[in-house]
């Protein structure tokens, strides 16, 4: 079974990362490399031999049985053979126990990384998840209009039942000959609604108003409660028109381009979901300064900070405690946890059973509703968190209650 991360219905609530290590059993093996993108078919090939190469040493260091260390090699290697050449994206993250296997494709990430353990190694699409909220994307054309729910990491085609056409809504019977002559010209030519064609501006205005009040009505009737942010992507007139006649908050200031029929493709698509996705990147860089405000405060006395040392982290995760974990990025803490003895033992680095304990509190804070965000060194330098942070600690956390 393969699968890609999906975005999710506004109603579920459930982090993504979590929904992720619930599909997969122990021992798990998260991949993280680069990827080529269309003529790198050779490059592409070394890689995927390499990290199949890296895995089955990965599982035999685990103490993996052959069987199930040949069928997880085997669903790597499957999975990144299908790729297409075209993805739009320059690095991939892939999970797999043997019999599940989930691929993302990532805007950023390590270059090459083989981690196998109890759970998925979900560190480095942390600081993707921060910003990983849901927004939806209407592309208003006069035929085929879609709408799609994207975030962050995924955009796909929802099933919202808009109208098919233009002419749909407004080119019944009931219309004038010469209203339904230029609906006809409208859908193969938009710029028959404003430049002629048997018609000028002025008479086409009330239909095209209506066509896109009914778009409208079928966008609230779905996703009117959600508050999920719409961006509107088309030719300006009709994103004005629709901003005119929409009842829909909130619309995001900001438009984006129309994908014509003729240049729809998984390439195009990616293309829209990235300029989406950079309406955004201003709005999470305000939180982003906001949550390190939120964290300084606590770490000069104005909060409860958690106990410091990993293991009174991890006690406390399991207990439920963690409100909000801060972690450092590149800092990894090899070793195991054991939840009984609260006892923590370290190792030297990746060998054996061991698994990096960072992810480890992180799956575990989240498990309990906590927030983990993860900060880079420039993080603290900028902010003057590195005068507060507790020194030699890879991670602090605020209890519940702050």
């Amino acid at each position: 079974m393969t699968a890609s991360p999906r975005g999710r219905a506004h109603h579920n609530d459930r982090p993504p990362l979590l929904e992720l290590a619930d599909r997969l059993e122990a021992p798990t093996v998260s991949l993280f490399t680069e990827w080529g993108r269309g003529g790198e078919g050779r490059a592409n090939e070394i890689r995927t031999r390499h990290c199949v190469s890296m895995t089955g040493e990965r599982l035999q260091s685990w103490g993996a049985s052959d069987e199930r260390r040949r069928a997880m090699q085997d669903a790597i290697e499957e999975r990144l053979v299908e790729i297409e050449m075209g993805t739009a994206h320059d690095h991939l993250a892939l999970f797999t126990d043997g019999e599940n296997t989930e691929l993302w494709p990532l805007p950023a990430g390590p270059s090459e990384l083989v981690h196998v353990a109890e759970r998925p190694f979900v560190r480095p699409l942390l600081p993707l998840v921060q910003r990983n909220r849901s927004f939806l994307v209407l592309e208003l054309a006069l035929r085929d209009p879609h709408l799609y729910l994207g975030t962050w990491l995924t955009f796909e085609k929802t099933s919202t039942d808009l109208p098919k056409s233009f002419e749909e809504v407004v080119g019944g019977e009931t219309e004038s000959q010469g209203v339904q002559f230029r609906t006809q010209q409208a859908i193969s030519s938009p710029s028959a609604l404003y430049h002629g064609h048997g018609g000028g501006h002025d008479d086409v205005v009330p239909e095209l108003e209506q066509y896109l009040h009914e778009i409208d009505k079928r966008l609230r009737d779905e996703w009117g409660s959600s508050g999920l942010p719409l961006v509107l992507a088309g030719v300006e007139r009709e994103r004005g028109h629709f901003r005119k006649v929409s009842d829909y908050e909130p619309i995001v200031d900001g438009e984006l381009p129309l994908v014509r029929e003729s240049e729809a493709s998984a390439e195009a698509s990616a293309r829209l979901h990235q300029k989406a996705v950079a309406l955004f990147e201003e709005q999470w860089r305000r939180e982003h300064r906001a949550e390190l405000g939120r964290l300084r405060g606590h770490l000069d006395g104005d909060g409860r900070v958690a106990a410091g040392g990993l293991e009174n982290l991890l006690i406390d995760a399991y207990a439920g405690q963690l409100t909000r974990l801060y972690l450092l990025r590149d800092e990894n803490v090899w070793g195991r946890f054991d939840p009984t003895s609260g006892e923590v033992t370290k190792a030297e680095a990746h060998s054996g059973d061991c698994e990096e304990l960072l992810n480890h509190l992180a799956l575990v804070t989240l498990e309990s509703r906590g927030q983990v965000f993860e900060l880079s060194r420039e993080d603290l330098e900028e902010t003057d968190l590195a005068e507060l942070w507790p020194q030699g600690e890879p991670a602090v956390a605020l209890e519940r209650g702050t």
